[in-house]
This record gives structure tokens, C-alpha cells and sequence, in this order.
């Protein structure tokens, strides 16, 4: 197995949040963008997993606005979910 492998498993695993909403929001980024990405973004996501759910449903859903340090990153995962609903 490789390391982009290992590393893209483990992203998997934390990105499984136990509710299913946030999980359908998360899984595109995970699958289509996160080995592609930047270790700045990589970071970013990882940083995004360590947050509440209930912020990451409000901002995922755009009822709430993302703290600043998270709006990149949150647009990124709602941008490719959306690439990918359209697929």
C-alpha cells in the first residue's frame, strides 16, 4: 500500500463524523480532492475535522457562517460536493 493510500485512508476514518449528513458533505472532498490538495489545505481539512458537528452542519448548510480561520476550506468541501452531485 502506498503512502497516499495510508494517508487517504486515515482522512477517510477521521472524516466519518457518525452522522450522516456531514458524512455525505465530507466524502466528496476526501475521495475527489484531498490527495490533489496542498499540504496547506491538507492541513486546513484536518484542522475542519477537529470541529464540532453541530458548527460543521451550520456552516456546511450555510446557516451560520464559518469562523475565518475555516471559510476556505468549508467552501472547498461544499464546492466539491457539489461537483460531485452533478456528476
Amino acid at each position: 500500500m502506498s503512502d497516499n493510500q495510508i494517508a487517504l485512508n486515515r482522512v477517510r476514518i477521521a472524516a466519518k463524523r457518525g452522522m450522516l449528513e456531514l458524512d455525505l458533505m465530507l466524502e466528496p472532498y476526501v475521495e475527489n480532492a484531498y490527495l490533489q490538495a496542498s499540504e496547506l489545505e491538507k492541513n486546513q481539512f484536518h484542522a475542519l475535522l477537529l470541529c464540532e458537528d453541530q458548527d460543521l452542519f451550520a456552516w456546511f448548510i450555510q446557516s451560520k457562517k464559518a469562523d475565518d480561520q475555516y471559510r476556505d476550506i468549508v467552501e472547498k468541501v461544499l464546492l466539491e460536493k457539489k461537483r460531485s452531485f452533478h456528476q
